[in-house]
Parts: C-alpha cells; structure tokens; sequence
C-alpha cells in the first residue's frame, strides 16, 4: 500500500495514516461494533423524531378542531405548548394567533401574527386577524393601518363589509375620544357660538 501523507493546513504538520486498524482484527471487529450500534442509534434517534413530529401533527389538528368548534383557550393551550417549537412556521403561528386572540391573549396574537405577516406581506387573513388583535389592545391607529392595507387587497364583498363596519366603529371612537377645545371668559362661563 501506498499513502500520500498530506500536511494539515493548519499547523502545517504532516498527517500520517493509522495503519494499525487494519493489522489487528480484534480493534478492526471492535470499530464495526461500535459503527453498528451507532447506526442502531442514529435510526432510533430518527424514528423518535418522526414519532414526535406526527404527534405534533395530531395536536395541530386537534388545536383547529377545538377552535373551529368554538374552544380558542383549550385550542391556545395546546398551541401554546408547541410554541418554542413551532414558531415561524406560517400555518402554526397564523392558527396560533387566532387561538391566542379568540382566548383573550392579544400580545400572543399580535407576535404570531406579525411573523406570519413577515414572511408573507401579502396575506390578508393575517392581516386583517392583526388589524383586530390590535384593535382588541386599544391599538386603534395601527389597527386602521392593517385594515387600510387590508382593503386595498382583493377581497371578497362580504369581508370588505366587515372591515368597513370596523373601520367606521374606529372612526366613531376617534370622534369621541378628540380633545374639543371651547373658548371660555374671564369669568369661567363658557362662550355661546
């Protein structure tokens, strides 16, 4: 046999081969064991992990059961322990925001749907659930924001009309909230217009 000892680019030290695997069968029997149990572990390790992953799976479809049947804060604890995992994922964090913001938890909706809105600018169910989340907070400027860009999207009339019906409750709210300023005498009366 023949070996080209090459130099580590490194330390510019050469590198000699280990002949001695190979002349002693006991250590050559020894590393076989040892490469079998390691691939025994490695498809363990995998089946584990696909286990794990459809359990995942199943506990998604039970979260969108649940909230399709009308039970957002069982939904949202069952999304809520999948988080740290899942997270980032655009179906999850968009089923996730819905759970979080139809169980009373706004902020949680607000992060998950601002991740879905992240990656895809242009979904407007996203959108539109954020436009409400905010609304939910008291968030009315930004609110009206995601629901003008809601609308500027394709959609279909009888979502237009809800967001219209939001739209104009924001606007009731912002007449009534605005600081109105009247003129008042010396006296302290207020002037007649």
């Amino acid at each position: 046999m023949t070996f080209i000892a090459s130099g580590c680019t490194l330390c510019h030290n050469s590198i000699q081969p280990n002949l001695t695997l190979f002349r002693e069968p006991q250590i050559a029997i020894s590393y076989a064991r040892d490469y079998d149990m390691l691939n025994r572990f490695l498809f363990i390790c995998l089946l584990l992990l696909s286990i794990t992953v459809a359990a995942d799976e199943d506990q998604l479809g039970q979260a969108q059961t649940l909230l399709e049947s009308g039970d957002a804060a069982a939904a949202y604890t069952i999304l809520k322990a999948l988080e740290p995992d899942r997270a980032g994922e655009t179906g999850f964090d968009y089923l996730f925001g819905i759970a979080a913001l139809d169980s009373g938890n706004p902020l949680d909706a607000i992060f998950a749907l601002e991740r879905v809105v992240d990656g895809d600018p242009t979904n407007g169910p996203a959108r539109g659930e954020l436009a409400r989340a905010y609304l939910v907070l008291g968030e009315t400027d930004d609110a009206q924001d995601e629901f003008a860009r809601v609308l500027a999207m394709d959609l279909p009339d009888e979502a237009r009309e809800t967001i219209d019906r939001y739209m104009s409750n924001i606007e009731i709210f912002h007449d009534r909230t605005r600081t109105r300023f009247r003129p008042v005498d010396s006296s302290g009366l207020w002037l007649r217009h």
